[in-house]
């Protein structure tokens, strides 16, 4: 059967540019290929007599409740899309979650793509660890654990009905644990998922070359570049100054 790409609402501070068309495919071809590999194997799985489920492909960003995780764009140069970050300084933030059809029963496998950002400086435990809730109960992985590069990282394995399900991720740190997508596929009973996730793109994809973007001949009083805390401030006293 054909992978089912969930879309849940559009997806926040989403941004439309030319790809390059010399560089890594766009999220939305490798997806195509993805769902190419997932009619593949249920034909084989038919003919063989396994039985595979419908692989189901989550953008976290676009979850029906954020909950205390806030949209984060700052890799969409390496991953193709924004994701979901547990901002809390510290304290655990509320679940983002959302609902799905799950149209064959069976048991599951469920990945999330995530990167343990803090590996980069240091081996120790990582900071920004959460959880997978499927119908409040957690899954048995703790995630954000992994290595410093954004990875599929298995959550657990769990036994759905055909229905609504409802999946959460659920803060532990409050340490800006990070959630791209989450994939569900199914099981095999040696433990490994036969409908492997998607390799999404981890290179330059869906953004406009900069070298081919033009030059802007008008003149500014002042340029803020970046939406944080200061540009914020900066771009409110800059409207009230009149500039």
């Amino acid at each position: 059967m054909a992978m089912r790409r969930a879309t849940l609402s559009p997806t926040p501070l989403g941004t439309t540019a030319t790809r390059h068309p010399a560089t890594t495919p766009s999220r939305a071809e490798t997806v195509r290929a993805a769902r190419t590999s997932a009619v593949a194997a249920s034909a084989l799985a038919s003919r063989s007599g396994q039985k595979i489920m419908t692989p189901l492909l989550l953008q976290c960003e676009s979850f029906r409740e954020l909950g205390g995780w806030t949209v984060e764009t700052q890799s969409t140069r390496q991953i193709g899309s924004s994701y979901v970050m547990a901002h809390g300084c510290g304290v655990p933030v509320a679940d983002a979650w959302t609902e799905v059809e799950i149209v064959e029963e069976g048991r599951y496998a469920v990945w999330a793509r995530t990167r343990n950002w803090n590996a980069v400086w240091t081996p120790r435990a990582a900071a920004g660890r959460f959880q997978v809730l499927v119908n409040g109960a957690p899954l048995a992985g703790e995630l954000g654990t992994g290595e410093a590069a954004w990875h599929w990282q298995k959550a657990g394995e769990i036994d759905l009905p055909a229905g609504t399900v409802r999946l959460a991720l659920h803060d532990l740190t409050g340490f800006n644990g990070r959630c791209d997508a989450l994939w569900l596929g199914c099981a095999s009973p040696q433990g490994t998922a036969p409908s492997a996730p998607p390799n999404l793109p981890q290179g330059p994809c869906g953004l406009a070359d900069p070298a081919a973007i033009e030059d802007d001949a008008a003149f500014y009083d002042l340029v803020v570049v970046g939406g944080g805390v200061a540009g914020a401030c900066t771009a409110i006293a800059a409207n009230r100054l009149g500039l």
